[in-house]
């Protein structure tokens, strides 16, 4: 995607279909900030951008033609010393010091952690290769569905302790059809979550908060299709068709492998992107 020079711009779908909403993600580097997107399609017509002067939020509807995404970058502002020494450009640094601009996940993570739907393992540390947990999974949904975290648990879960952080999220997302447990009364909070488990929460979340993923792939038979469980079969297929999950280079989707948390900051920003398109 072109730019002015001083960033990294990224467009998380490829191809769309006419009036898919269209997601835009720019990285400005060291000593740049992000001025504005410009979208044009055939014979050079504006397109209009939401929000076309957020480096993390701005969208489109795709219209029938191709179009040229272009990103512009400037540098950062400079402030004088005092007693008008050498000038020194104001540059935003990562909120993560394992999570910087070089991070595959980097974008994802810090707009995630903007909205306060993700916290790190520390205060400077996002641990992007370490696992989820059920109950962190379900209390990032919680947060961005914008549900009350505040009231106390009145869940069926057994295994889930009212004094938890997750506890409230965990009771939200039974309600909501998100979650029915690992058993009869087991929600597992503590265990790691999978790739599969993962797909059924997003694609359930989704329901509940009456969106839809739009289509962007063609369908793609996984080389370990027959791994996937029952129950995460559809959401696997749909979250593949709108992009959000692709596999692996061996044509795998490893359905009960865990998930890392860079892994999951990715998903859970794409489809917060794609349904709210800021």
């Amino acid at each position: 995607m072109p730019s002015s020079g001083g960033g990294i711009n990224t467009v998380p779908f490829g191809s769309a279909m006419a009036g898919t909403s269209i997601s835009l993600i720019a990285t400005p580097q060291t000593g740049y900030t992000f001025r504005e997107w410009t979208v044009t399609g055939a014979g050079g017509a504006a397109v209009s951008v939401m929000n076309k002067n957020a480096a993390i939020g701005a969208a489109f509807l795709m219209p029938e033609s191709n179009v040229s995404v272009s990103a512009t970058f400037e540098k950062s502002p400079t402030v004088p010393e005092d007693g008008g020494g050498t000038q020194t450009p104001v540059v935003t640094r990562p909120r993560f010091v394992d999570v910087t601009e070089t991070h595959w996940a980097y974008t994802y993570v810090e707009y995630m952690a903007s909205l306060n739907f993700i916290n790190g393992k520390t205060q400077d540390r996002f641990c992007p290769e370490d696992p989820v947990t059920r109950g962190e999974f379900v209390t990032i949904l919680a947060r961005m569905c914008g549900a009350d975290l505040t009231s106390t648990y009145s869940g069926a879960f057994t295994d889930v302790n009212s004094q938890q952080y997750y506890a409230a999220a965990v009771d939200w997302a039974a309600r909501a059809g998100i979650t029915v447990g690992t058993g009869e009364t087991a929600f597992s909070p503590d265990r790691r979550i999978t790739r599969q488990e993962i797909a059924a929460m997003i694609v359930r979340y989704v329901q509940y908060t009456n969106d839809s993923l739009a289509t962007q792939n063609e369908p793609q038979e996984f080389k370990d299709s027959a791994d996937i469980a029952e129950y995460a079969k559809q959401a696997v297929s749909l979250m593949q068709r709108a992009n959000i999950i692709s596999g692996y280079d061996d044509g795998t989707f490893r359905p009960r492998k865990d998930a890392a948390r860079a892994e999951a900051a990715k998903m859970l920003a794409v489809v917060y992107l794609s349904t709210h398109g800021s």
